[in-house]
């Protein structure tokens, strides 16, 4: 079986097919962030993109309304990682924490304004929503200060993506939130095609809280 937690530097399609897409404000907010911590910026986290139609097709102007492919946003990611010099999963997380606590603060700021652990529970799935134009979460509270998220519907190469995200994102909200001491753990991913890159996936994150 192929393990997905490693990072692909390669696109399965052209980015204009694709059929995991994320929200241009999202590309955006992520771009924003590596301007803050990437020495040179987004334009020198584009530059170093080793695949080069990914690399062409984010240097054209993004637009906060339009669906960009999400293989293309993971090696931005991948390239950001190269330059800090830290692993990919690591970095994404790192980003993916910054662009909550923006997020809460901006563009979320009247969905999660006063929002407790407990209620942000039953927000985590707009949230995504407002994100991604593929696959669902069913969030379920476990326990009084616990919850499982299941992530449907993923490409199983961007299953370490993923990963990174909502260990990186996820975190940061609830510490918003006011959760102390939160503690994370992301599943194994289950796929009826485990070694196809665009097979579809899914898998839990246990979040506990305290």
């Amino acid at each position: 079986m192929t393990n997905w937690r490693v990072p692909s530097r390669s696109l399965p399609y052209p980015p204009e097919a694709s059929r995991f897409r994320v929200k241009g404000h999202g590309l955006r907010a992520r771009m924003a962030t590596y301007d803050r911590v990437v020495p040179g910026g987004s334009r020198a986290v584009v530059e170093a993109i080793t695949d080069t139609v990914a690399r062409a097709y984010l240097s054209k102007p993004i637009l906060a309304a339009t669906w960009y492919d999400l293989f293309s946003h993971a090696l931005l990611d991948i390239a950001a990682a190269d330059l800090l010099k830290i692993p990919a999963w690591e970095s994404v997380a790192a980003a993916s924490a910054l662009q909550a606590e923006d997020d809460a603060a901006g563009i979320y700021s009247l969905l999660l304004r006063f929002v407790t652990p407990q209620t942000l529970i039953r927000k985590l799935g707009r949230v995504t929503a407002q994100y991604f134009d593929h696959g669902s979460v069913d969030v379920e509270k476990v326990g009084d200060k616990s919850a499982r998220l299941t992530r449907h519907g993923i490409a199983n190469q961007l299953y370490w993506w993923w990963d990174g995200i909502l260990e990186g994102y996820v975190r940061a909200l609830f510490g918003i939130a006011g959760a102390k001491n939160v503690v994370i753990r992301c599943g194994l991913l289950s796929s009826d095609a485990p070694d196809d890159p665009l097979g579809l996936g899914s898998f839990t994150v246990d979040v506990s809280w305290e």
